[in-house]
């Protein structure tokens, strides 16, 4: 397999960063025999821990930080990701021009996040922050048709599809017994090869079906949420109709959910994603700019802070036609 994420240290510190194959004994945890890379400069530290098994990649990493710092980070491949936050927290957004925050995760916390190929940028606070997280090879998680991981299924769909869109369970609190589990392991890792794969394989299959198991005590949404959801409809509607520029920070910000955990809860109560709903406003939408009030298709599509070419593509996939095809069939003649 491999190694799913790599880390690059930012440009402006690379001169004064060292790249080490080994880590200092000062680390918050230790594991044994495990492949390691360690990064030291005199603001901050970075290390990863790793072991890569028949059926899985297990990591811990570690960033301590005496100022606020981002690192580059680059997922490889489609995979699954079980992250669990030690001590902490820090956040995640897409390295592009528009970023968007993916999560924000703190110290006890979990979810399962899928995450495509792309670069992202992950940003630290002053403090200590460790992170343990794991990915199943696809040869373990599609062995056969599981009913034990049917909570999972769309997040399971995404990796199978080999989506281009990150999309992430909602967080979670460690339980007791996660903790307890994720401690022990991390004193038995210092042990010997069996032993550690054995303490690997049960420590997995345990968080697997832990988080399967939340997973699927959050399918009924709380009327609380229902209410949210429905405000957050509202919010899109009256944003788009005002013309203003809609992000997911915006509508994540507006929640007050992680934007995977928003993604989640509205899939879930209205069987769309947020952008496919955030389109179908907009299309709509179009239609009365076009129809009603006269506006040209370059004018609708500034409007909508669209490109006049990826206006035209999805108004054509909704109506049939071109946009000003359907001015001509659909226009009010002027009074």
């Amino acid at each position: 397999m491999k190694k799913p994420v790599e880390i690059y240290i930012p440009a402006i510190y690379k001169l004064e960063t060292r790249h080490l194959a080994q880590t200092p004994s000062k680390l918050s945890y230790r594991l044994g025999h495990a492949q390691a890379h360690y990064w030291q400069h005199a603001a901050f530290c970075v290390s990863e821990q790793y072991y890569d098994y028949p059926d899985a990649f297990l990591c811990v990493a570690e960033v301590n930080t005496r100022i606020p710092l981002h690192l580059h980070i680059t997922c490889i491949l489609h995979d699954l990701y079980w992250l669990y936050q030690l001590k902490g927290n820090y956040h995640i957004i897409t390295a592009h021009e528009k970023a968007n925050q993916l999560l924000r995760i703190s110290a006890d916390q979990h979810l399962v996040i899928y995450m495509p190929p792309d670069k992202y940028i992950a940003h630290f606070d002053i403090g200590t922050h460790v992170l343990l997280y794991f990915v199943m090879k696809p040869s373990f998680l599609f062995r056969e048709q599981s009913v034990e991981l049917s909570a999972m299924e769309e997040l399971l769909a995404s990796l199978k599809r080999r989506s281009k869109q990150p999309m992430g369970s909602p967080l979670f609190t460690m339980r007791n017994e996660i903790k307890r589990n994720i401690f022990h392991y991390l004193n038995v890792a210092k042990l010997g090869y069996l032993e550690r794969y054995k303490a690997t394989q049960n420590l997995l299959i345990n968080l697997i079906l832990e988080s399967n198991d939340q997973l699927s005590q959050k399918t009924s949404i709380p009327q609380t949420n229902k209410d949210l959801l429905v405000s957050i409809r509202h919010y899109i509607v009256r944003e788009i109709e005002e013309g203003n520029i809609i992000s997911n920070d915006a509508i994540a910000k507006k929640a007050g959910f992680s934007y995977p955990h928003l993604e989640a809860l509205f899939k879930a109560r209205f069987g769309k994603s947020i952008w496919q709903y955030v389109i179908a406003v907009k299309l709509k939408q179009a239609s009365i700019l076009l129809t009603e009030y006269g506006l040209s298709v370059a004018q609708t599509a500034h409007f909508l802070n669209l490109t006049r070419h990826h206006f035209a593509r999805i108004f054509k996939q909704q109506y049939g036609v071109s946009p000003s095809s359907y001015i001509k069939t659909r226009r009010l003649p002027k009074k």
